[in-house]
């Protein structure tokens, strides 16, 4: 039997995808999560907690990283676009992420190690491009497989929410297990190389595993669009306007959750008076909201409402808990921050399902219309909305503390912050996000993909 048959053969009716395939296209995403929380959850913490790097010019640094994503991604969408190789038009870029992308990882967790200075600054913002780029080669080809995989409007739903689970999968490994393994091996530099060493090592292994496991998948070949440049296809991309307001929502969502993650790690130190592995009940009590939540809304998605009214009621819901974060004190009784924990993870689950399931509904329609296979370009988009708005929150953060007087330190433990300083953190973790949240939300109103796959669609001559 020939592999297509296999395939055939085991993928469930209606599908085109065996469970295999779908979980090692999904399994990816614990490395793009990790990669991603490397940036948003540890970085201002590295510096500014153990190299004594001011707020300000942490934040400079972690901005400028985003700058060099702005440039590279729509690059790397359009040559992932234009490939043409046996193993199709994405698989080739996964590999190269599979090299750079836990590189960068250990070269960032291995730094307070080896430098310290002004040698430092320079050497963070070297690895910061590293990762950018690392990152980039993997997601943005990643994220345009979705689209090319798989046809079925439903399917497609259940690809996003195993990959919602893999990314809670994700932040339970950066929550629980780094913040014990940095413990386990002495804390401080010590602690973080060798934590970092096993966190690479991961994403690594996860990495090549979607990368092995798609061989088999169906993908598009590239079209013949040598009549479309670069120019033109980024206008076409920006004259979308379901497109423009759902990248506007998932911008206002990935700031709102940018400025939690980029927070949580000082808020549990300064304000609630816990260390790193505050971060572990957080972890635990989203993986379980996350866990119990994923079928409901995988159910709701696939047979009752609508991605974008799926969408549209969890970042409600996200924005709502976020806001209770403005009354927790170090006192607050165990069971109300779990039940915070497990609300996070429920409606996170939700919005990522919903967000992610949309995008490859746009690339389809847009192939419809345009006769263009741009996919990658359109994962270019997206990918670099979730890695700039992943990491805003950390540099908007480092500034506003270090113009509110916030104190660095050199990893001899915590010192005495101003109010100001306080109060920013306190802000960026409850009122902040929840007005993205709702902003979000609110942007969902125009979105009209859902409707227009429905219907049949002129292909442009």
């Amino acid at each position: 039997m020939s592999d297509a048959s296999a395939r055939d053969a085991k993928a469930k009716p209606g599908y085109e995808l065996t469970r295999v395939q779908q979980l090692g296209w999904s399994a990816g995403a614990i490395g793009t999560s990790i990669m991603i929380g490397a940036v948003s959850n540890y970085t201002l913490y590295i510096l500014t907690t153990l190299m004594g790097v001011g707020a300000a010019t942490a934040g400079l640094l972690i901005g400028l990283s985003k700058v060099f994503d702005v440039l590279i991604d729509p690059i790397i969408g359009r040559i992932s676009d234009r490939t043409d190789s046996r193993w199709g038009r994405r698989r080739p870029f996964l590999l190269a992420g599979v090299v750079l992308a836990p590189l960068g990882f250990l070269a960032l967790f291995s730094a307070p190690s080896l430098v310290d200075g002004t040698v430092a600054v320079v050497y963070i913002g070297a690895v910061l491009v590293l990762i950018a780029l690392g990152t980039s080669l993997f997601m943005v080809p990643y994220m345009a497989m979705a689209a090319e995989m798989t046809g079925n409007y439903n399917e497609r739903t259940v690809l996003m929410s195993q990959r919602v689970f893999f990314n809670t999968v994700a932040l339970l490994l950066m929550t629980v297990m780094l913040p014990n393994l940095i413990k386990q091996f002495g804390g401080g530099p010590a602690g973080y190389l060798s934590g970092g060493i096993i966190m690479a090592a991961l994403v690594a292994w996860f990495f090549a595993q979607t990368f092995w496991l798609t061989r088999n998948a169906k993908f598009v070949a590239k079209t013949p669009d040598d009549a479309y440049t670069l120019r033109d296809q980024l206008k076409f991309i920006a004259g979308n306007k379901s497109f423009a307001v759902f990248i506007g929502a998932k911008i206002c969502s990935f700031l709102a959750q940018s400025f939690l993650q980029g927070t949580l790690l000082l808020y549990g130190l300064y304000i609630l008076a816990r260390d790193e592995r505050f971060l572990a009940p957080f972890g635990a009590g989203y993986t379980i909201g996350s866990l119990v939540a994923l079928p409901v809304w995988a159910w709701l998605m696939t047979r009752k409402v609508s991605k974008r009214n799926a969408y549209i009621f969890s970042i409600l819901g996200l924005g709502a808990v976020f806001l209770t974060w403005w009354f927790a004190t170090p006192q607050e009784p165990t069971w109300v921050a779990l039940a915070r924990f497990l609300l996070v993870g429920a409606f996170s689950a939700g919005s990522m399902t919903a967000g992610t399931a949309m995008l490859p509904d746009i690339m389809e329609l847009d192939r419809r219309k345009s006769g263009v296979g741009q996919e990658g370009l359109y994962a270019a988009a997206y990918t670099l909305v979730e890695n700039v708005g992943s990491a805003i929150g950390p540099v908007i953060l480092g500034f506003t503390l270090s113009l509110t007087g916030f104190v660095s330190t050199k990893g001899q433990g915590l010192v005495e912050q101003p109010p100001g300083a306080l109060m920013t953190l306190t802000m960026c973790v409850s009122v902040v996000p929840a007005v993205f949240a709702g902003l979000g939300a609110f942007l969902m109103r125009g979105y009209t993909v859902e409707t227009e796959l429905q219907n049949p669609v002129p292909q442009s001559k």
